[in-house]
């Protein structure tokens, strides 16, 4: 068959013959999924909150980011709805309430931990070398030599959570040559 094949369970392979992508997505990530999917599932677009309500229970996996917008309040809109794909990186979000028990919820773990480190390291880079207060002056044609930043060498850089994206900036961190202090509630 043209369906793609994705592990319910582990004792039940079921088969993906529609996939109803979120408005939220985005035009880009729509057209990406489309992509993908073409020639493997029918790709079911939703214009609207109603679209969805509506148009989810005839698909077999939903591809949203998981927001209580995305999803129907009552449980038996989802008719056939097996699998749901967030393309969050967390799935804490998800208004678990509203899903048949019967749903597989996989989230993207993992999707973003680099570029969101390297924002992370970008905001510390430009904090320490006071980015904005030089860009300011240099842009009203003053520029102070007195006003030096900071080196994160030898600094200590607090993380606090030590997820994916945490242990991705203490990674910098290290890189940097700081010391490094990690704090996790696990």
């Amino acid at each position: 068959s043209a369906a793609g094949t994705f592990i319910a369970t582990p004792r039940l392979p079921v088969a993906v013959k529609s996939v109803l992508l979120s408005p939220n997505l985005g035009g880009d990530r729509i057209e990406a999924a489309e992509a993908l999917l073409r020639g493997k599932a029918e790709v079911l677009r939703a214009a609207s909150s109603e679209d969805v309500a509506r148009l989810v229970r005839d698909a077999d996996a939903y591809l949203c980011t998981g927001f209580p917008r995305e999803l129907p309040e009552d449980r038996a809109a989802y008719g056939r709805l097996r699998f749901l794909q967030t393309t969050s990186a967390g799935v804490d979000h998800i208004p678990w309430e509203r899903l048949p028990p019967e749903v597989v919820v996989c989230g993207n773990s993992g999707a973003y931990n680099t570029a969101l480190a390297e924002h992370a390291f970008a905001l510390i880079l430009a904090a320490a070398k006071r980015i904005v207060y030089h860009a300011t002056n240099i842009r009203k044609q003053q520029f102070e030599q007195e006003m030096p930043g900071k080196q994160l060498r030898g600094a200590t850089l607090g993380v606090i959570g030590l997820g994916a994206i945490g242990k991705e900036v203490a990674r910098l961190g290290q890189a940097f040559g700081m010391r490094v202090v990690g704090s996790t509630r696990h």
